[in-house]
């Protein structure tokens, strides 16, 4: 009898310890879920993480090609603006020239004009 009565305690025990161990079974597979997707979040955020990265050093890398665009036409504005100038220079040589040219044309004529009146005289 005693033995049947420790029978029956230890055969309680088992079932209630089968109890807690489906429960703590249960417990751990919706942990497991829990952090299934926990990962496949993480992995969203880091492929948009990575792709963020991409896309700024896209942007960099035209930045950097922008700048180097504009610092090459600033140059070339700045060959152009020197060019303009050293023109400007020779052409007020060559206006200065042809004035001489046309006063000397002038007095030449004159002169001529007026010999020629004495000739005639």
């Amino acid at each position: 009898r005693v033995f049947k009565h420790e029978i029956a305690l230890r055969t309680e025990e088992l079932h209630v310890t089968r109890s807690r161990l489906d429960s703590y079974q249960a417990e751990l597979g919706q942990a497991a879920h829990l952090l299934v997707e926990d990962h496949s979040r993480i992995q969203t955020m880091h492929r948009a993480s990575l792709q963020a990265f991409i896309e700024r050093d896209d942007a960099l890398k035209r930045a950097g090609d922008a700048r180097r665009v504009i610092e090459e036409l600033a140059s070339e504005a700045w060959d152009a603006a020197r060019m303009a100038s050293d023109m400007e220079e020779q052409a007020g040589v060559v206006h200065g020239l042809l004035s001489r040219c046309l006063e000397q044309a002038c007095l030449g004529a004159a002169r001529e004009g007026h010999l020629r009146g004495e000739v005639a005289r």
